[in-house]
């Protein structure tokens, strides 16, 4: 363990209230990167989810970042069938087929995602992603032109 030598400092009441901003991002169409994903048991102890937190790359909400639940293991079959899909097809749009086989796999992945806004069961408003989509295809590289249609080489005019 290192030794941090960290002294901690109170100027306020203000400053005991937690800096992380949970206001919903706008609605819209985001190239993201997947920064992480954490494993975690429910409240009631009789599943587990998959937390995967996504980092907005472009644009005036950059750096700004939300979070999606998968229910992984859950008592509910309904429940647990929407995360294996919804799992399944951010696996296959960032190129993962067959086995996730750690949540770190993930991470560092990019893709484009349509976000929105719904409210939970406790009222509060989240962000939820409607799609998932792969990055556009890279523009193919310039080719060399091609030789006139008489056979005369291009430089030789």
């Amino acid at each position: 363990m290192g030794n941090l030598n960290f002294n901690v400092q109170q100027e306020s009441a203000d400053e005991l209230q937690s800096s992380y901003d949970d206001t919903p991002i706008p609605p819209g169409i985001y190239k993201v990167e997947i920064s992480q994903g954490v494993i975690g048991d429910n409240k009631a102890g009789t599943g587990q989810w998959l937390r995967v937190h996504f980092t907005i790359l472009e644009g005036a909400q950059r750096n700004q970042e939300f979070v999606t639940f998968f229910n992984i293991q859950h008592v509910s079959e309904k429940a647990e069938k929407i995360a294996r899909e919804e799992l399944s097809r951010l696996c296959r749009v960032v190129g993962i087929d067959g086995t996730l086989d750690d949540s770190e796999d993930l991470h560092g992945l990019e893709l484009i995602v349509d976000l929105d806004i719904e409210q939970g069961k406790d009222g509060i408003a989240r962000n939820r992603v409607k799609k998932y989509m792969p990055l556009p295809a890279e523009a193919a590289p310039a080719s060399a032109p091609a030789a006139p249609a008489n056979g005369a080489r291009p430089w030789a005019q």
